[in-house]
């Protein structure tokens, strides 16, 4: 699809809406699942997982996600008319934060940095307990 979303077909609008949004669940679910495994390994005890890379992975991965649920609860409380809820979506409407899609940019960021520590300091090779 092009990179302009305004030059597509109006009929495409709702596809790339559509693979946006999966590809975004995606992304933060596996990084979810990423988080629960080191998590259960460090507090198992069995530490085949590096601490940084567990603390780093979990700190990552809750910075968009609790943004976006703040995002989320904002457009709840703006759609439920309340007062101070539109407010700040006015005063932040004309701002620069606004307009590069601030919380997008934090999640893209998250992820970049969730991979890069993941390849830095996931370990050369992990014994099977087996």
């Amino acid at each position: 699809l092009p990179f302009n979303v305004d030059s597509m077909p109006s009929a495409f609008h709702w596809v790339h809406e559509a693979l946006a949004r999966t590809a975004a669940v995606a992304i933060i679910g596996g990084m979810i699942c990423c988080c629960l495994c080191g998590l259960k390994d460090r507090l198992r005890g069995r530490q085949t997982l590096n601490l940084a890379m567990v603390a780093t992975w979990t700190s990552l991965t809750a910075i968009p996600f609790v943004f976006g649920i703040l995002a989320g609860i904002l457009k709840i409380c703006r759609n439920a008319k309340m007062e101070w809820a539109m407010e700040l979506r006015l005063q932040l409407k004309p701002t620069m934060v606004w307009q590069l899609a601030f919380w997008e940019w934090v999640g893209v960021v998250a992820f970049i940095l969730f991979m890069l520590v993941s390849a830095m300091l996931l370990p050369a090779r992990i014994k099977s307990a087996r």
